[in-house]
C-alpha cells in the first residue's frame, strides 16, 4: 500500500501527519527559532521536550536545513555567514 503524500503548504490539522514539522518549519512554531541568535540549539530545546535526545538532534538539524538550505555546520569554517 502506498503512503498518502503530504501537502507541506497546506496548514494541517493538529495530530495528523506531518503537522509537526509544519509547525516548525512553516507555522506559528518558525518564529520561535528561526530569528534567534542559534537557531539550531534553540530549535532542539523546543523538541527535546517531546522527542529522545538523538531524534530531537536529527529533527533539529533537517528542519534547519529545510528552513535555511544550508546545514547546521555549513556556517563554520572561512565563511562564517554561510554561503555566499
Amino acid at each position: 500500500m502506498a503512503a498518502a503524500h503530504v501537502d507541506a503548504t497546506a496548514n494541517p490539522e493538529p495530530g495528523s501527519r506531518g503537522y509537526l514539522k509544519w509547525y516548525w518549519t512553516k507555522g506559528p512554531g518558525l518564529k520561535k527559532w528561526a530569528a534567534s541568535t542559534h537557531p539550531w540549539t534553540t530549535l532542539r530545546t523546543h523538541l527535546a521536550r517531546f522527542l529522545t535526545p538523538e531524534i530531537a538532534d536529527r529533527t533539529a538539524s533537517q528542519w534547519f536545513h529545510d528552513v535555511f538550505g544550508i546545514w547546521p555546520g555549513e556556517r563554520k569554517g572561512k565563511n562564517p555567514a554561510g554561503r555566499g
